[in-house]
């Protein structure tokens, strides 16, 4: 009830004004989050924006929610262009006095992407088993922990089992302090969960034109994930479950024309 109906300046000189007394006498927080000494894995993004791109409207009539995958290891090449295709920054646009803010492929609230991706991989081939997340600045994977995380991915969805059949499942966290450095208000939280929508829906299309069987689901264990990850849990807390596979061959039943 608290973000309800709240006020908002329409006046382009008072919205300045509010700005220069907010943005530039607090210090923005890192725009993106960075593990240093972490082994890094390049996703090649020069190679990726070169490949040919599925018909648009083909992606869309294809997209289905998969819980039935193949055994076979999805290429990492394809879980390179959907990690890098979903978080990865596509520009800089300069907004002068409160400097530089990124573009992605999803929209976020004040151009802030307060979303972080980690991802737990156990059958992707050219990719070791393990704990990674991506950093956006360098267009790369940097691997936190080694070992198969597939029973972790499980227990982190809250004991759904398919999850296992799957390549590799994405945590989407939250660094909260990115956007209230902007938006000090109530609705700031909300905010923070369309972002994550955003972002689930850009990763299941991806998934869809690489040939790949993506999912999503909210049923996710906070604390578990927060452990796993390292997480406080109030400056950076879980907030969406998204991952993908190679389908198993099914046939799908589509509605019948009336």
């Amino acid at each position: 009830m608290a973000s309800r109906d709240l006020p908002f300046l329409t006046d382009w000189n008072e919205k300045l004004a509010f700005f220069r007394g907010t943005l530039l006498t607090h210090r923005r927080p890192r725009k993106f989050k960075r593990y240093d000494t972490a082994v890094r894995r390049p996703l090649a993004t020069r190679r990726r924006r070169d490949e040919p791109t599925a018909d648009f409207g083909d992606v869309l009539q294809r997209r289905r929610t998969v819980r039935q995958f193949s055994r076979r290891p999805v290429p990492f090449e394809d879980l390179a262009a959907v990690i890098g295709g979903t978080w990865g920054r596509t520009g800089w646009f300069d907004t002068g006095e409160f400097g530089l803010y990124a573009s992605k492929t999803s929209p976020s609230a004040g151009a802030l992407h307060p979303i972080e991706c980690y991802v737990l991989a156990w059958n992707v081939r050219g990719l070791s088993p393990g704990l990674y997340h991506y950093d956006v600045e360098a267009d790369e994977l940097r691997r936190l922990r080694r070992g198969n995380f597939r029973s972790a991915a499980v227990k982190a969805a809250s004991g759904q089992s398919w999850v296992g059949g799957a390549g590799f499942l994405c945590v989407l966290t939250a660094v909260f302090e990115r956007s209230l450095w902007k938006y000090e208000l109530e609705n700031a939280y909300r905010d923070v969960w369309l972002d994550a929508g955003h972002l689930a829906q850009t990763f299941c299309l991806l998934a869809t034109s690489r040939g790949l069987g993506p999912f999503t689901t909210v049923a996710l264990q906070d604390s578990h994930i927060e452990r796993l990850l390292g997480l406080d849990g109030i400056r950076e807390f879980p907030v969406y479950l998204c991952g993908a596979g190679v389908p198993a061959k099914t046939r799908w039943l589509l509605p019948r024309e009336p």
